[in-house]
């Protein structure tokens, strides 16, 4: 895979829920997994959803990032780039060579971003 088509740096998040020792409550928030790493970004397309008399947009990117053993990307997980949050949809693996991670995405659809 060329550096150069990594240009773009991005950082995984992952869902972490956090007891208050004081009164018990539980609150989700997200922990970083990964800062600062180097992907290429290709966004595939857009849409906008008619929901509950609200219009809301939608953008589908797909993330593609160096392959590593020592970081499980799952589809709990979210993707922070420039400061927009990403829901992870699918983690495709390049089955034969290990190489890279393709990760598809979409910003503005599930709450949560």
């Amino acid at each position: 895979m060329l550096a150069n088509k990594l240009r773009h740096r991005i950082a995984i998040d992952r869902p972490a829920s956090t007891r208050d020792p004081l009164n018990g409550a539980v609150s989700e928030n997200w922990v970083s997994v990964a800062e600062n790493l180097p992907a290429a970004i290709v966004p595939l397309s857009g849409r906008e959803i008619l929901a509950a008399d609200t219009e809301m947009a939608g953008t589908r990117v797909r993330f593609l990032v160096r392959y590593d053993p020592a970081l499980t990307v799952t589809a709990a997980m979210r993707i922070r780039h420039e400061g927009y949050a990403y829901n992870i949809t699918e983690v495709i693996a390049d089955p034969t060579l290990r190489r890279h991670l393709t990760l598809l995405a979409e910003r503005g659809i599930r709450e949560g971003t």
